[in-house]
């Protein structure tokens, strides 16, 4: 593999764009005896159309340096990156990254890598992008040039884009996956600007056992994990939860997109546990936004987890709101060709 600029990084590893791969010229010219043909094929794929329109199609996902001269990080490091090869290797969503190869070898001795598809803009950046073009829509001269209208498409984009993440999080709420780091920074976009979520070394299968599952539905599971500002307060505070914390952070999500800016940007970490987790302080929702998507936030960020809705309900609450937002673009035929392909969507 020749390895290309850096992409992003995160607590344990670091992205690379892959711009070439060099097979032995025994693969690229028959199949290798001791490889299944298939293997040798998507191997063939991969270094052939490694490019795309200019851009590298693929990405590896290695330890940091720091990471891997550190025995301890190391250790921590490689086991994180194996749970997330164990979830990526069964998972097969449209809206979840794909997994295309991982290393051989020994992990601890010789090193694991991932390689992905490449991601482009994650959350953060494209609410950025968003959030100068929504200006521009609402300048004196956006509005006299249909300013109005472009803020509304802008609007029910945010919509899909929610829409399309609800449905990745139900698919792994269905196999009883908790998530836990919901963030701008872990979710992106691929090269057909379809949304992805990646970042798999913090989720967690939930497990009937006595010991793991309470009476309440909760579990005791490992507190304080993931970033804290989309943390669920029982999270937070270190007490037994379900998959509800994931609809707790979506919550906090889709104001993050719908805003276009990060809540509580003047509190400290310390402040953010004392008036977010223990007090019940959450982010204002704007008067101008959809009501029912205002209220589909103050449901899934509720103190009491009973009261958080689950992905399906999120989903028929977005695909209602994304029908309402299209009325208007189509006429009766097209908006029921629209309501059934997003509840295909709903129905992978």
């Amino acid at each position: 593999m020749v390895i290309g600029s850096k992409l992003g990084q995160g607590g344990y590893c670091t992205a690379h764009e892959i711009t070439s791969f060099h097979l032995p010229k025994e693969q690229e010219e028959s199949t290798a005896a001791d490889m299944p043909h298939n293997e040798t094929q998507t191997r063939g794929y991969m270094s052939k159309y490694c490019i795309r329109d200019g851009d590298s199609r693929y990405a590896i996902k290695k330890l940091k340096s720091e990471v891997r001269s550190d025995k301890k990080l190391f250790f921590s490091g490689t086991v994180d990156l194996a749970l997330e090869i164990k979830f990526l290797a069964i998972i097969q969503h449209p809206h979840i990254i794909k997994m295309r190869a991982i290393s051989t070898g020994d992990f601890f001795k010789d090193g694991a890598f991932i390689i992905m598809d490449r991601l482009y803009d994650t959350m953060e950046v494209r609410v950025r992008k968003w959030k100068q073009k929504d200006s521009r829509f609402k300048s004196i001269c956006g509005n006299c040039m249909g300013g109005q209208q472009k803020s509304l498409e802008l609007m029910t984009e945010k919509v899909r884009v929610a829409l399309d993440l609800a449905n990745a999080l139900s698919f792994l709420h269905e196999k009883k996956i908790v998530y836990r780091d919901l963030k701008p920074e872990n979710i992106g976009f691929d090269v057909r600007d379809d949304v992805k979520l990646f970042d798999f070394g913090l989720a967690k299968e939930l497990i009937d056992s006595p010991s793991n599952k309470n009476e309440d539905g909760t579990y005791n599971l490992t507190g304080f994990t993931g970033s804290v500002v989309f943390m669920a307060p029982e999270v937070a505070l270190n007490k037994p939860y379900n998959l509800s914390a994931d609809v707790y952070s979506f919550g906090i999500l889709l104001w993050f997109m719908m805003a276009a800016d990060f809540p509580y940007p003047n509190l400290s970490m310390n402040s953010i546990i004392k008036l977010v987790a223990k007090e019940g302080k959450r982010p204002p929702c704007n008067k101008t936004w959809p009501e029912d998507l205002s209220s589909l936030m103050n449901k899934c960020w509720s103190e009491d987890i009973c009261e958080r809705p689950d992905f399906v309900d999120i989903m028929s609450a977005l695909l209602g709101e994304y029908c309402q937002m299209t009325t208007s673009e189509y006429d009766g035929m097209d908006l029921d060709v629209s309501r059934n392909s997003l509840n295909m969507k709903m129905n992978l």
